[in-house]
């Protein structure tokens, strides 16, 4: 692409400093990038979780019995530590 030409060209100058900016930027950009694709997948897993809260109500109230509700319980974990890992995966950016 345009910027690693640009790149490219600059180290061939001798322009380290200028290369090693750009460089920057486009590291930040692509750690923006990598946040909202994060938050994104996030929001997802959590509206996910989301549609089975009736489920869980459900089975707080009796009307799911223990085997019925195991599967849903198990999905629900799931989704949670997966959201867990990626916000983890966040707060290390």
């Amino acid at each position: 692409n345009s910027k690693s030409s640009e790149i490219g060209l600059l180290m061939r100058e001798g322009k380290k400093e200028e290369a090693q900016k750009i460089k920057e930027e486009i590291s930040k950009y692509g750690e923006e990038i990598t946040a909202l694709e994060i938050n994104e997948e996030i929001a997802e897993l959590k509206s996910k979780l989301a549609t089975s809260d009736y489920k869980t109500l459900k089975f707080v109230d009796g009307a799911l019995n223990e085997t019925e509700y195991a599967p849903i319980r198990a999905e629900r974990a799931a989704l949670r530590a997966k959201i867990n890992e990626l916000e983890s995966k966040l707060a290390q950016l």
